[in-house]
């Protein structure tokens, strides 16, 4: 859904620290670059994992502290973790069809496109 607006690339590692950390996905628009998480929610993704590997990608030695960053779930977060991803301007887009279905529903991947271009493209 994304490609059709915007270069996107797909398990992204940097080189930098020996290729540890791991983005699924960077976003770019003319100049503006996000780095974006997706968790599907299942027992072993917890939400927690994907904000600590945007603070981590997000950082000066990675992708920069200007870099959008973007927790894309399947479910809606709890309380704390939305707390959590407020406070290290992390966005949320919960995407409720991504766990059940194979292909984005066309309300999801308008919210996934409107959600990006929103806080990506701002002027």
């Amino acid at each position: 859904a994304l490609a059709r607006e915007f270069e996107v690339l797909v398990g992204v590692r940097p080189r930098h620290g020996g290729g540890q950390v791991e983005i699924d996905l960077v976003v770019r628009s003319g100049n503006q670059v996000a780095i974006a998480e997706v968790k599907k929610g299942g027992e072993d993704e917890r939400p927690k994992r994907g904000i600590d590997q945007l603070s981590t990608a997000g950082a000066r030695e990675y992708f920069g502290t200007y870099t959008t960053r973007f927790l894309i779930l399947a479910r809606p977060p709890g309380a704390k973790i939305a707390t959590l991803a407020k406070e290290r301007n992390i966005n949320v887009i919960c995407l409720s069809s991504f766990r059940s279905v194979r292909s984005l529903l066309a309300a999801d991947e308008r919210n996934l496109l409107d959600s990006v271009r929103r806080i990506l493209c701002k002027s």
